[in-house]
């Protein structure tokens, strides 16, 4: 066997390899396989008769192929000899490879169809022999006796049956005839024409009467079978064999050589099959003794190969052959007897391979110069790769091709890794720095494809081999992943390895073995994978010194290593990731080294990024959970970061350690890193730590119990316990963990946690962080024991009474809020009680509101509306706890509405607490209490015990006694007056208070203090007084005040609205007499403050029946005197004397004087109501009477008083102002101020108007002031005429004014004509065109000059004229 270089090796950037494939070239024999082509050539050429067979054995890659390859080129080069009788001619080479066919149902017919087809047999017909069941049809000639026999019969059936059918037939008609009664000769004769008819059908349709003739020959189907026996193999092959040498080539064949290749890469029953083929062929009958033919077989295969297939498969596989092989050697005495003659190849020479080796590496480009730069030789390198295990040159070309194309692939990624962060590269020198290890491992990937698979894996696997099966180490001192590699190629006992390999690998001892003195780079990594990460580029060789310094705990070697031995900076990225490479072997190794890894991780966890550390931690935490030295060197922080990648169980143990060293509420035994004992401070920032860390992993993965029970337990004493004291954490620090934890421990700690934060809240609310966050979750803890039992809602409600009773605002105003939201839940006793502590703490807040405040208002509103839903729950001793809270609300203004609402339901639930609370309320002065709080007593009168009526008759004797009086007491009395019950003021013992009111008011009747005070009230009480004494009491005093101007106007307000009607019960006292002093006290009194008042209360009088009418002109002259010193009491009054007022007086109030502080609105309001209702006679008179005033400015108006009446008439009585422009008894000036006042308000007034009035005023031609402002307003008119009905209407009310008008005034209406589009109009209406002189004419066509109409008009008065 030799092999070939491919084509362009040597180029630069094509890899390097060697084919290995059979040659048939002398000169590219590198192993002298020619001699074994002419041995082959002897013996299948030689004297020796055939047939007989030769195997050409030899291992695996050997060269068999080679040398059968150089026999063939050899016969069909050689050309020597005449046609006919060459070489070529005379052995006919026929190569089988028996591996391309196998899995065939049969290797003897591959063999067949292979041999039969190479020697020209037809494929289609062997197919039809091997495999096909052939049917065929035939014809055999039959003899004449059969013949004749077969004729005879055939006939003489046919006529017997015809004569039979046609008998039967006529017998049945003749039958027939002679039953009918037919004569004899018509019966026969009907009988014969029948059976001729019959006869003729029977011979057509029926009996076929014509002459039959047999065959003379019969059809045979013939079914060939398949060839399935070895003597039709035979038959075949020896038939196709005797064509073959008839045709031309094969005349002169003398031996036929069938060559078997790869029949040792077959299936031991395949291989066994086809032996069996080569020996049942080589017993074929081809030729006679005489003939010089013969079949000769040349079997190439591995003969150990093929021994062990048939020790396994013979006999078993087929046992019917000859022979029985159940051995190594039963298998080498039947290959004895197959082969005839053996052809050995014998192992080469381990020189000529290395020579062969050192020959193809020269030819591979630069490589050789490369190696020899780095002082690495030649021949050491192929020292290392063909080995002593090396057999063949196949074996020695596979390694080579493996080490020259992994060279070549990493000089290439080596170039490529410079600079660059691409996947796949190496950094310089990672593979070719180290040219022997590349080879040994290409050699163990070759040869040991097992242990390089396991070294993949565990690139440490080597030395690992090396110290266990030659330095004899105990094998338990590997790492458990070692351990478990080695466990494929060491000796086991009781399922424990070794230091011995097993028989099957000793070879790969001995190969390690030479291995010994070579010196490993420090990682494989690279030579194995061919490719490095950024990481693995970057540290290089370092990587190694990092895995050492790692495992042994060297923390600054590790710093020292990355570069951050001088700073505190967080390591790289790459320096991270090359840390988690090195973890992830940790889980495997020595629990010494597992500890120190560790170490180190614990050291660097704080430099290490958060977001890498999860990822690299992982080895670390696993330690955790098994050592507490690791925890106490990692420390609760570090963990918390580090068990964030771990599984959820994993993490449950690790927090379990952590709860189980610091969180006992006991004494601690703990250490620092350093081994040392911690202080107090130092151990309490551990126990927080490990809280934290607790919780964080509750949060995700829950706690097993004894753990969440430990954790419980310390969180609601938060103790830490040192050998040199003890220290509580504050609620404060559990507030921060509720912050961070607050979806699963709020529900964890519940209940325990509502009772810490009450106290809290009564004793340091201030140190509470965040109240509302706190007050929040105390609102869920509840929530949630609502929706529990009857358990869990007693506890609610012990909580919420004890919470309500806090000094915080916020925590009490909480409680009384989550009371509300959970009354309906409250037992009887259970609201009973936090009525009574709500109320209590309400009651602080009204005696102590500085250092008890709260928000009282809505506090109040809870407890009320907590009253109003428990009323049924009220005993008398709930009223009692909760009467104090009553009573202080009665005394203030702002909370004494709360008391109502508390009375209401005291006097519906304890009769005797609310009488207490009306006790004390009526024992105290008015002016002590809110209003509200009297007018609750006012309302409540009737229900009154005699001794809270005769407490309150008291309090009212000395307001009304008082002297001066307490005005705000008077008020309240007056309120207290008009709000109580009237039925209880006619008996004692109030019906003592009414009289002493009417006494001591007649006796105070000229001081305007005392009235103003105590006269709403007394008014009030007259109702009530005895029979005839209001009447009698009201004269008196309106006599006596009367010269008191100060305190009579004060009378006449209180009486406005109420002046009672004389009756038996008042009694008389006078009204007209009353109104009479009161018109003569405004008239002399009218700048008095409260004159006005006087005049209400006369109004107010007449309105109600009281005076006679002959008064109504006197209070109209009172109304205007009155107007300039009060016009609000006129404005008041002037509905219900609108009416009947005076024209004069209205004269007299509009354009009188008017007062300081004009209002305009006022006057308004005045005339509106003036003529509102009124007749046109009363509106007239009013109208005249305001003309007859010359014009004054009111407000903004110049003649104010006749704007406003003439305003207030617009809107109601146009027809009146038409009425005044016709008026006669106007004169010029006030006709003039009437149409100014149209003009003005001429979008009010509208044309319809004017088209009436214009008329009018331009008629009066000798009220010049009139017409001059109507013509010289003309305008303002027309502006209103804005469509052509408008416009042609106000033309038709111009026209026939026009022959009054003088020149100047004619050209004026005449331009508003045309401006009006009137011209058609005008020039139609001849009767006005006919009444106008020549110059009027004149007029109207020079301003109508267009008009031809108007021009002869001009021209006719001009003739006329003239003449």
């Amino acid at each position: 066997m030799t092999a070939r270089t491919s084509a362009g090796i040597s180029g630069e950037h094509e890899m390097p390899s060697v084919l290995d494939r059979e040659l048939s070239v002398l000169s590219e024999d590198a192993f002298g396989h020619q001699y074994f082509s002419k041995a082959l050539r002897s013996l299948v050429e030689g004297r020796h008769r055939p047939p007989f067979s030769i195997g050409l054995l030899g291992s695996w890659g050997t060269g068999k192929s080679t040398i059968k390859q150089l026999y063939l080129e050899s016969l069909a080069s050689d050309s020597s000899g005449p046609t006919g009788k060459r070489r070529r001619d005379r052995f006919r080479p026929i190569t089988f490879n028996a591996w391309k066919y196998g899995g065939d149902d049969d290797i003897k017919r591959a063999l067949l169809r292979h041999v039969f087809i190479q020697l020209g047999g037809d494929e289609v017909e062997l197919r039809r022999s091997l495999y096909q069941q052939v049917a065929e049809s035939a014809q055999v000639r039959r003899n004449l006796g059969e013949w004749f026999k077969e004729a005879i019969l055939q006939n003489a059936a046919s006529a017997f049956l015809f004569v039979l059918l046609l008998a039967s037939t006529v017998g049945i008609f003749w039958f027939a005839s002679y039953s009918l009664g037919l004569s004899n000769q018509l019966g026969i004769s009907a009988v014969l024409s029948v059976a001729a008819i019959v006869g003729a059908f029977l011979a057509r349709n029926v009996v076929d009467l014509r002459l039959k003739s047999p065959t003379l020959f019969n059809s045979q189907s013939v079914v060939t079978f398949p060839a399935t026996s070895a003597e039709e193999y035979e038959r075949l092959l020896v038939n196709q064999i005797e064509t073959f040498r008839k045709a031309r080539d094969g005349r002169s064949c003398e031996r036929l050589v069938v060559f078997v290749d790869d029949l040792d890469r077959l299936s031991a029953a395949e291989m066994v099959s086809g032996l069996d083929a080569v020996r049942t062929f080589l017993e074929l009958p081809i030729t006679d003794a005489s003939e010089n033919f013969g079949v000769v077989f040349v079997i190439s295969c591995d003969e150990d190969r093929v021994a062990d297939a048939l020790s396994r498969g013979r006999g078993r596989v087929n046992p019917e052959l000859p022979g029985s092989v159940f051995t190594r050697s039963d298998a080498r005495r039947y290959l004895d007897r197959l082969f005839q003659f053996r052809l050995e190849i014998p192992p080469f020479p381990k020189l000529d391979m290395r020579q062969f080796t050192e020959k193809k590496l020269r030819a591979a480009g630069s490589m050789v110069a490369e190696l020899e730069k780095q002082g690495v030789r030649l021949q050491d390198l192929v020292d290392r790769l063909i080995h002593v295990g090396v057999q063949s040159p196949r074996n020695a070309i596979q390694i080579l091709n493996a080490f020259t194309q992994t060279w070549w692939i990493a000089t290439q990624r080596e170039r490529s890794g410079v600079g660059s962060s691409a996947p796949g590269v190496l950094h310089k020198g990672a593979v070719t720095n180290h040219p022997l290890a590349l080879a040994a491992l290409c050699v163990l990937r070759v040869d040991f494809p097992d242990f390089y698979n396991e070294l993949l894996k565990r690139p440490e696997l080597i030395q690992e081999f090396s110290r266990v099966v030659f330095r004899r180490e105990p094998p338990e001192s590997l790492a458990i992943g070692a351990q478990y590699a080695l466990k494929e190629f060491l000796a086991t006992a009781d399922g424990k390895i070794g230091n011995d390999v097993r028989t099957e690998h000793r070879q790969l001892r001995q190969y390690l073995s030479s291995l010994l003195d070579l010196r490993w780079p420090r990682s494989l990594q690279p030579l194995l994978l061919l490719a490095q990460d950024t990481i693995s580029r970057k540290f290089g060789d370092r990587a190694a010194e990092l895995n050492d310094a790692f495992v042994s705990g060297d923390i600054q070697g590790v710093l020292e290593i990355f570069g951050h031995h001088l700073d505190n900076d967080h390591l790289g990225r790459d320096d991270v990731r090359l840390l988690e490479e090195l973890a992830e072997g940790l889980s495997d190794d020595t629990a010494a080294r597992r500890v120190n890894a560790a170490r180190v991780l614990a050291a660097l966890a704080h430099r290490i990024p958060p977001e890498y550390r999860n990822g690299l931690m992982v080895p670390l935490a696993r330690q955790m959970v098994d050592l507490k030295d690791i925890r106490t060197n990692v420390g609760p922080r570090a963990a918390k970061g580090i068990i964030g990648s771990l599984a959820a169980a994993d993490r449950r143990e690790v927090a379990a350690h952590f709860c189980g060293d610091l969180l006992t509420g006991q004494k601690l035994e703990w250490r620092l890193p350093t081994g040392e004992t911690p202080n107090l401070e130092e151990l309490v920032s551990d126990a927080k730590a490990a809280v934290e860390l607790v919780l964080n992993v509750r949060a995700s993965d829950g706690l097993l119990p004894p753990t969440e029970s430990r954790l419980k337990g310390w969180l609601l004493t938060r103790e830490v316990q040192a050998s040199t004291g003890a220290q509580t954490l504050p609620f404060s620090q559990l507030e921060n963990w509720m912050d961070e934890h607050e979806v699963h421990l709020l529900s964890f700690l519940g209940s325990d946690y509502a009772h810490l934060a009450i106290l809290e809240l009564a004793n340091e609310p201030a140190s509470i962080p965040n109240k509302d966050r706190m007050l929040r979750r105390l609102s869920e803890v509840y929530q949630s024991l609502a929706q529990g039992g009857q358990e869990s809602r007693q506890v609610l409600w012990q909580l919420l009474t004890t919470q309500v009773a806090v000094r915080d605002p916020a925590g009490a105003s909480s409680a009384w809020g989550e009371a509300g939201i959970h009354a309906a839940l409250a037992s009887d006793e259970e609201a009973r009680a936090f009525l009574v502590a709500l109320a209590a703490r309400l009651q602080k807040d009204m005696e102590d509101g500085d250092d008890w405040a709260l928000d009282w208002e809505a506090g109040a509103n809870k407890f009320l509306d907590l009253v109003t839903r428990w009323e049924s729950h009220i005993d008398p001793s709930t009223a009692t706890g909760i009467l104090p809270i009553i009573t202080s609300w009665a005394k203030v203004d702002d909370t004494s509405a709360y008391m109502v609402r508390a009375a209401e339901i005291l006097i519906r639930t304890d009769a005797a607490a609310w009488n207490g609370l009306l006790k004390h309320i009526t024992s105290k002065s008015f002016s002590d209490l809110p209003w509200t709080s009297l007018e609750y007593v006012a309302s409540k009168l009737g229900e009154l015990t005699e001794e809270h009526k005769s407490a309150l008759a008291t309090q009212m004797n000395a307001i009304i006694n008082a002297d001066p009086v307490d005005v705000e007491a008077a008020e309240k009395y007056a309120r207290f007056i008009a709000t109580a019950s009237s039925s209880e003021w006619s008996a004692a013992p109030l019906q003592g208070h009414v009289k002493a009111t009417r006494v001591r008011t007649l006796a105070m009747s000229t001081r305007p203090d005392y009235l103003s005070a105590i006269y709403p009230a007394a008014r009030i009480l007259l109702e009530y007084a005895p029979k005839a004494q209001a009447g009698a009491f009201l004269k008196q005093l309106f006599e006596q005040a009367v010269g008191a101007p100060d305190a009579y106007p004060i009378l006449h307000r209180e009486m406005v609205g109420h002046w009672p009607k004389e009756n038996d019960h008042t009694g008389a006292y006078e009204p007209g007499g009353i109104a009479s002093r009161a018109i003569q006290f405004i008239r002399e009194n009218p700048a008095v403050s409260g004159s006005g008042d006087v005049l209400k209360s006369i109004v107010d009088m007449e309105a109600r029946g009281l005076l006679p009418e002959s008064s109504r002109g006197d209070i109209s002259g009172a109304a205007a005197i009155l107007w300039r010193h009060s016009p609000s009491s006129v404005v008041t009054c002037i509905k219900d004397i609108g009416t009947f007022m005076m024209p004069a007086d209205v004269k007299t109030l509009l354009t009188g004087k008017q007062p300081a502080n004009q209002n305009t609105d006022d006057l308004q309001t005045i005339v509106d109501v003036l003529a509102e209702g009124a007749d046109e006679q009363r509106l007239l008179s009013i109208s005249r009477e305001v003309l007859s005033v010359p014009a004054k400015q009111i407000g903004d108006h110049p003649d104010g008083a006749l704007t406003l009446w003439l305003s207030s008439l617009l809107g109601k009585e146009k027809r009146t102002l038409k009425t005044l422009m016709e008026d006669e008894g106007l004169n010029e000036e006030q006709r003039e101020r009437l149409l100014n006042f149209l003009l003005t308000e001429r979008e009010r007034v509208g044309l319809d108007f004017f088209i009436e009035i214009v008329p009018l005023v331009l008629a009066r031609t000798s009220e010049a002031k009139p017409l001059t402002l109507m013509v010289n307003g003309i305008d303002n008119v027309l502006s209103l005429a804005r469509t052509s009905d408008q416009r042609s209407s106000l033309v038709s009310a111009l026209i026939p004014t026009l022959p009054d008008h003088s020149r100047e005034t004619l050209i004026m209406v005449a331009r508003s004509i045309s401006r009006l589009g009137g011209k058609g109009l005008l020039e139609r209406n001849t009767d006005v065109l006919d009444k106008m002189d020549a110059e009027q004419v004149k007029v109207l066509s020079n301003e109508f000059k267009e008009s031809k109409v108007l021009a002869g008009y001009a021209r006719d008065r001009g003739n006329e004229a003239a003449e």
